[in-house]
């Protein structure tokens, strides 16, 4: 028998009960009841129908009530049915009750040999971690290549466009990185700015992620409009918009002085991504992502720069 590769959960975000497991393929109808806490009669008793398929990463969600429900922020009507996504957000009364989908992945037996990104492909070779590495041998990804790096789109961009600059060398984070990488990051840096011109209206920044979550080192080149169903929860956010994300040149600079560029600790990575939701133009504090999102296209980059 094939193993669940994943487990679902739907998880009160403001922890008004314990999380709602949701079984592969077995409908869940949730509502006003014990179960949820929830008293409100606008909340009908079965108000949604769950349906979990946890290969595919994903919830089919169909609206049973009389009054309706929002998925992301997009209202959800009587008999209507949607498909929700890892963090995805969830509404019963739109700001009332709010949800999110969780996704867990079944705990690995930790190897202490395998600390390296990607030794994961020695024993997961379709491990997500893995997946830049897979693209960049993908002709039909591929936006440009030479000897040294290959440029895609991230397949989950974050904002209207979203490069990723991919080295070749067998590199995965900051932390390898020392003098004789120089010439190699003013390459990739150079190729960054190369795919920003393409887009003379809108902002962009070049930068690293502190800590990757994926093998092979890459620079993210990404607009600054965050317009993107992709960017979802606040990890996501922060992730683009705090000290998370460290500038290419000041990495360059860096690593030109001192050799290396110092490892961020694990607690300093979790207070940064955890960071309270801020506009990253602005001093506007959003009551949830939705509004930032809405706020920054409306406020910061209106429709004319967009178009």
């Amino acid at each position: 028998m094939t193993s669940i590769p994943v487990k679902l959960f739907l998880r009160s975000t403001k922890k008004a009960h314990p999380d709602i497991p949701l079984s592969h393929m077995k409908s869940v109808e949730i509502g006003r009841s014990p179960q949820t806490k929830i008293k409100d009669t606008k909340v009908s008793k079965k108000h949604l129908r769950l349906l979990a398929n946890c290969f595919a990463r994903s919830v089919q969600v169909t609206q049973l009530g009389a009054n309706p429900s929002w998925v992301q922020g997009s209202i959800l009507k009587t008999d209507e049915t949607r498909n929700i996504a890892p963090n995805d957000i969830l509404e019963l009364g739109q700001d009332d009750h709010r949800y999110e989908l969780i996704m867990e992945a079944p705990k690995a037996t930790k190897d202490p040999s395998q600390t390296h990104l990607e030794d994961r492909a020695l024993v997961h070779p379709g491990h997500w971690s893995m997946a830049l590495i897979r693209a960049i041998k993908d002709d039909t990804l591929k936006l440009f290549e030479d000897d040294s790096m290959v440029v895609i789109r991230d397949a989950y961009p974050k904002a209207r466009q979203h490069y990723l600059v991919v080295a070749k060398d067998s590199i995965d984070s900051l932390k390898e990185m020392d003098l004789e990488n120089v010439a190699l990051l003013e390459q990739m840096i150079a190729k960054g700015h190369d795919f920003k011109a393409k887009h003379p209206d809108l902002e962009f920044r070049l930068g690293f992620h502190a800590i990757p979550s994926m093998a092979r080192l890459h620079l993210h080149v990404v607009s600054q409009d965050f317009d993107s169903p992709c960017l979802k929860n606040l990890k996501h956010w922060n992730s683009f918009t705090s000290e998370f994300f460290v500038p290419a040149d000041v990495v360059l600079a860096k690593i030109k002085s001192d050799g290396v560029y110092p490892q961020i600790s694990g607690e300093e990575s979790k207070k940064l991504l955890s960071t309270p939701l801020k506009c990253h133009k602005c001093s506007y504090k959003p009551k949830h992502l939705p509004d930032l999102k809405k706020h920054i296209v409306l406020k910061h980059y209106p429709k004319k720069m967009r178009e």
